[in-house]
């Protein structure tokens, strides 16, 4: 059995896809990528167009067959902002592939908040340094990105969350809006 990363999404999708896995990034979460998903004769990596995505922009989904675990980030085109940056796409994409792998090491997959205290507390700086590698994002813009997807996680923790923000030298304002200019294209790489 061959274990595989691919990759079907098309246009600035996928070419976001594309620098996420590259072999030239560092850091835990590309170890993750390069080392769990390309090391075992078990695993598959795949990322896929879907409408499947629970009215969200992205998810992951794990379809165990037979030894053979086929993790699927699906990202939803009519959802993502088509002209939203690279950087702010690549969030979304390093997000769902953490909560894959999650879901593959049995993380609680079906507590979310677990996730995302996960994401919060730990993954922030890769996240960020991921993003900062690919698509050369300043370092604010890059923390920023890194703490999307995480409202449950602010609203069931509020003192942590804002603990965390201005451990990363943010407040949830200015996350805010550089999330906003990133979603709506006006900073971060454009997708040509």
């Amino acid at each position: 059995m061959v274990t595989d990363i691919t990759n079907k999404l098309n246009g600035c999708n996928g070419d976001v896809v594309n620098k996420l896995i590259s072999k030239d990034l560092t850091g835990k979460i590309r170890d993750i990528i390069q080392d769990i998903f390309n090391s075992s004769d078990n695993i598959n990596l795949n990322f896929v167009e879907s409408s499947d995505t629970k009215g969200v922009a992205a998810s992951s989904n794990i379809i165990q067959n037979g030894s053979v675990v086929n993790i699927e980030v699906r990202i939803n085109t009519s959802i993502l902002p088509w002209g939203a940056s690279q950087d702010y796409k690549g969030s979304i994409i390093l997000h769902e592939i953490l909560h894959g792998y999650f879901n593959y090491k049995g993380i609680d997959f079906k507590n979310q908040l677990k996730q995302h205290s996960d994401i919060a507390h730990n993954y922030i700086n890769d996240i960020a340094s991921i993003l900062q590698q690919a698509f050369k994002t300043d370092a604010e813009n890059a923390k920023a990105l890194a703490f999307g997807g995480l409202k449950d996680f602010a609203i069931a923790y509020p003192g942590e969350y804002d603990q965390l923000l201005q451990d990363n030298g943010l407040t949830e304002s200015k996350r805010n809006s550089d999330a906003e200019f990133q979603r709506a294209g006006l900073n971060g790489m454009p997708c040509k």
